[in-house]
C-alpha cells in the first residue's frame, strides 16, 4: 500500500483572495510586462479541483493507493483576511469530502492556534467529522513551541493525534534569500521543547527539514519514539536524487525505516494534472534497493514498504 503522507485540497473559497493577490504580484515580478491583475483571476481556477477528480486521477496514474490532506489557515493569521468559507465550514466538507472518497482521500485539520475557537474546531474535525490529524503546522511568525500554540497541541495530545509540522526555510520550493539558523521559526529545534512538554505527543517532522535541516531534524526525533520524518520536498532539486540516498540511509540508521514517511506535497488542481514529480518520486523508492546497492548502500523491500505507506497507515490510523 503506497499513502502519500502529505498532500493539498482546496475547493474554490478555501483561501483568501489576499493570499492569491500576495501570488500574483510575486508572480507578475518574474515577467517584464505581466501585471498581478492579469494572473489574479486565473490563480484560484488552477489549484481548486470542484470534485476530486483530477486529485484521483493523478494518484492513480502515480500508483498511490491513498492520500493524506494536509489543510491550510492563511487567513487573518496570515494574510489579514478570512476565505470566504469559514474554517468551521472547511472542517466540515473535508469531513465529507473524505467519505466520498472513503479509503482513498484522508485529512488533518489545522486552524491558527490564536484563533480563538481552535480548540473547539479541532476537537469537532476530530470526534465529529472523522479527521485524521492536524496539520500541515505552518505560520508566517508562531513558534510551535511557544505559548500561543499550546491551546491546539493540548487538544490534539488529548486527542491521541498526530500533529505535523512544517520544517523548511523559504517561501515554497525558493530558497532564495532564506534564514537557515535556529530562530527561523520553521526550524525543527524547536520542536524538542515541544516534546518535552508533551510525553507521548505525535509527531510528524513535515519535509524532515528541507533542504539544510535533516542533521537536526534527526537530532530531534531519535529521543523520541512517537516523532517521524517525513520526506516532501526532497525530490524537489535542492540535491540530485543520487545523493539524497546517503541522507536518507542516516536517517533509517538513526531513526529505523518505521519512523521515515513517504510524502510528496502536491497540491490539487488543473495547474497540476500533468502529474509533475509524483510518478518519478514514487517511483525513486520502488526503485530504492536497486539504486541503494549501486551507491553502496542498502535498502530491504521490507523497509521499502514500510516508508511507502505501512508506518503512515498506522500512525494516522487509516
Amino acid at each position: 500500500m503506497i499513502v502519500d503522507a502529505h498532500t493539498h485540497f482546496w475547493f474554490k473559497g478555501f483561501m483568501p483572495t489576499a493570499f492569491h493577490r500576495n501570488t500574483a504580484e510575486e508572480w507578475a515580478k518574474k515577467e517584464a510586462g505581466r501585471k498581478p491583475e492579469m494572473i489574479l483571476p486565473k490563480i484560484e481556477e488552477g489549484v481548486t479541483d470542484p470534485d476530486g477528480t483530477d486529485y484521483i486521477a493523478n494518484m492513480d496514474k502515480a500508483g498511490v493507493d491513498a492520500s493524506i490532506i494536509m489543510m491550510t489557515d492563511f487567513g487573518t493569521y496570515w494574510t489579514g483576511e478570512e476565505p470566504a468559507v469559514p474554517y468551521e465550514e472547511q472542517v466540515v466538507l473535508f469531513g465529507e469530502f473524505q467519505k466520498k472518497y472513503k479509503g482513498r482521500l484522508y485529512v488533518c485539520a489545522y486552524v491558527d492556534p490564536r484563533r480563538p475557537d481552535c480548540a473547539k474546531i479541532m476537537t469537532r474535525a476530530i470526534k465529529e467529522c472523522g479527521l485524521k490529524g492536524c496539520g500541515e503546522f505552518t505560520t508566517k511568525s508562531l513558534l510551535v513551541n511557544s505559548d500561543e500554540a499550546k491551546p491546539l497541541v493540548k487538544v490534539c495530545a488529548d486527542l491521541d493525534i498526530p500533529v505535523v509540522i512544517h520544517t523548511r526555510a523559504g517561501e515554497g520550493i525558493n530558497m532564495a534569500g532564506a534564514d537557515f539558523t535556529i530562530p527561523n521559526h520553521n526550524h525543527p529545534g524547536h520542536i524538542a521543547g515541544l516534546l518535552k512538554a508533551y510525553k507521548g505527543l505525535k509527531v510528524v517532522i513535515a519535509h524532515a527539514g528541507y533542504p539544510k535541516w535533516w542533521e537536526a531534524a534527526i537530532q530531534v526525533a531519535k529521543g523520541y519514539p512517537n516523532c517521524y520524518l517525513e520526506l516532501s520536498n526532497w525530490n524537489f532539486g535542492a540535491i540530485n536524487l543520487d545523493d539524497f540516498v546517503p541522507i536518507l540511509a542516516c536517517m533509517r540508521d538513526n531513526l529505523g525505516a518505521d519512523h521515515i514517511l513517504f510524502a510528496s506535497d502536491h497540491p490539487s488542481g488543473k495547474r497540476y494534472r500533468s502529474l509533475g514529480f509524483l510518478p518519478g518520486w514514487v517511483n525513486f523508492f520502488k526503485e530504492l534497493p536497486e539504486k541503494a546497492k549501486s551507491l553502496g548502500y542498502e535498502f530491504t523491500k521490507a523497509e521499502v514498504d514500510m516508508i511507502l505507506g505501512e508506518n503512515a497507515r498506522k500512525l494516522f490510523k487509516l
